[in-house]
C-alpha cells in the first residue's frame, strides 16, 4: 500500500497520478480517498489517466465545492467498476 500525505489542502491534482506507461500506475486497483482533505482542490484533470487496472475509487467524504475541471480524470480507466461519491 502506499500513502501520500500533505501537509496542507492543496488547490490542484492535475497530472498527479497519471502515466499511462508508468508500470506503478497501471497496476494500481483500488484508490481510497477518504481521508484526503480535498476542500481546496479546484481541478482533477488527467489525475487517475491510464489506471488501466484500476476497478474502484472511493471518495466517502471527498468535498470538492470549488471543482471546475475533470477533464479526462478517468480516461484510459478500462477496468473500472466502481465509485463511492457518499
Amino acid at each position: 500500500m502506499i500513502e501520500i500525505h500533505f501537509s496542507k489542502p492543496i488547490d490542484s491534482l492535475e497530472y498527479f497520478f497519471s502515466s499511462d506507461n508508468d508500470e506503478l500506475v497501471v497496476n494500481i486497483i483500488c484508490v481510497d480517498l477518504t481521508h484526503f482533505n480535498s476542500s481546496k482542490i479546484t481541478s482533477l484533470e488527467h489525475t487517475f489517466y491510464g489506471f488501466s487496472s484500476l476497478t474502484s475509487i472511493d471518495f466517502t467524504n471527498f468535498k470538492t465545492p470549488l471543482l471546475t475541471n475533470m477533464k479526462y480524470a478517468f480516461g484510459h480507466c478500462t477496468s473500472f467498476i466502481s465509485i463511492d461519491l457518499s
